[in-house]
């Protein structure tokens, strides 16, 4: 038995199986979660799991950064903890941890607004009776590429050409309509790196490249998200200037992070076409 995990309150369980679904997450992210806790009572049970010779949760702590101070700790799972959860029953392939933890220092906040993207459509799925079937994001473990090399979870090839979209998801509505989406979230205010990101994802909506790798028989949804808002508009207006991907522009829906977080997940995506918002799917 990996641990006397009678001994672990209600409470600590949920912190468990948070970090085995989400991988990484802050205190403020745990709050999220739609759990009756304070963050009084996080830090509480969380000190509890660090402690002993074989701590349950783990920590990235990378003190602070220029211009946005001090940095919330990232909390993630250790391979103990892990463990613990098999040994209650939970399937080890469900439980998320991380095997090693590569630097974060130039990762921190496009991986803290990933997290959030990943919070945001699970609390919407659960609102709407929404199944989340599957949720991948760059930052899991990797996968055996086309070539038997290892790539990175959400690695897509095709022709000679390949990307990696930041999570790429697949869901099923009540009345039983999957879906499948990409996540793509932008840091900053630069659109030309963007933009050809986009033409690449066109190219790949052209020859099914992403429907064909998750066995999907409808066209794939494109989610960005972005840190300014003015980036959104800028992205807008270049890729209205462009008619050879104007085929396209249906299968983009963009909102701001700030947006994505505001409990309204599925209704008001901007779109690539005109100034009109539409929901994801409806």
């Amino acid at each position: 038995m990996a641990q006397d995990y009678v001994k672990l309150a209600d409470s600590q369980l949920f912190i468990l199986k948070a970090l085995a679904n989400y991988r990484f997450l802050t205190v403020s992210q745990m709050l999220a979660l739609d759990y009756d806790i304070s963050r009084t009572q996080i830090y509480s049970k969380i000190k509890l799991l660090r402690e002993g010779t074989k701590p349950l949760v783990q920590t990235i702590d990378l003190g602070s950064l220029p211009g946005k101070g001090r940095l919330d700790v990232i909390y993630y799972l250790s391979q103990h903890g892990a463990l613990v959860l098999q040994d209650l029953g939970l399937e080890l392939e469900n439980i998320n941890y991380p095997k090693r933890i590569r630097a974060l220092s130039t990762d921190y906040l496009h991986r803290i607004s990933s997290v959030d993207f990943h919070v945001a459509a699970s609390l919407w799925a659960k609102s709407e009776a929404i199944r989340l079937d599957k949720y991948e994001s760059y930052y899991d473990d990797g996968k055996k590429g086309p070539k038997g090399k290892s790539v990175q979870r959400t690695h897509i090839s095709f022709g000679n050409k390949k990307f990696m979209p930041d999570a790429i998801f697949k869901f099923t509505t009540a009345d039983d309509i999957s879906r499948l989406c990409c996540f793509e979230l932008h840091n900053g205010v630069e659109v030309k790196r963007l933009m050809e990101q986009l033409e690449v994802y066109c190219e790949a909506l052209q020859v099914r490249a992403i429907e064909d790798s998750y066995n999907y028989p409808h066209s794939a949804r494109v989610l960005l998200v972005f840190e300014q808002e003015k980036c959104l508009q800028k992205v807008q207006m270049a890729f209205q200037k462009r008619d050879d991907l104007a085929d396209y522009r249906p299968n983009f829906f963009c909102k701001t992070v700030d947006e994505i977080t505001d409990g309204n997940f599925k209704e008001d995506w901007h779109t690539l076409y005109d100034e009109n918002l539409r929901p994801l799917f409806g």
